[in-house]
């Protein structure tokens, strides 16, 4: 399965903050050239006190093994979900449209919602993925203690 890095940093509504912020026409690549880096972390995405080197650096050491608090490795399960597996599972919903239009400039994926489904205990992690796409709702969360 396909992981991908994504910012824990739940931000919504990043469609409506591009159409907001773009001119007739602009895509976000585009507005990201107009306005800057800088401005479409803090327009679009909310990060109003990290710059984008910050983050970037960030992004870098993640990648290389080192733990970060702003960011964690997503398993993507569908085209709009996705499932982290740390000490907990939670399930993000995130536009990949909007992820493969900026993945070239934000490396990172920014989710728009995220539940709690469960704690992993001793469970590896294919057996985790297997169960979400095989058990039903209820059997997964009284399996993995997601009340």
């Amino acid at each position: 399965m396909r992981k991908v890095v994504i910012r824990t940093k739940i931000v919504g509504s990043v469609s409506s903050a591009i159409i907001h912020e773009a001119k007739e026409n602009e895509t976000l690549n585009d507005l990201i050239f107009r306005i800057g880096k800088e401005q479409v972390l803090i327009k679009i995405y909310k990060e109003e006190h990290i710059t984008y080197d910050f983050l970037f650096q960030e992004y870098n050491r993640f990648r290389t093994g080192e733990k970060s608090s702003y960011f964690a490795w997503m398993y993507i399960i569908n085209p709009n979900f996705g499932v982290v597996l740390d000490e907990h599972i939670y399930l993000y919903h995130f536009d990949m449209q909007i992820y493969d239009t900026q993945s070239e400039i934000f490396p990172w994926l920014y989710a728009d919602s995220k539940k709690f489904l469960g704690d992993t205990w001793w469970e590896e992690d294919e057996e985790i993925l297997s169960d979400i796409r095989t058990l039903t709702l209820v059997d997964f969360l009284n399996k993995y203690k997601g009340y």
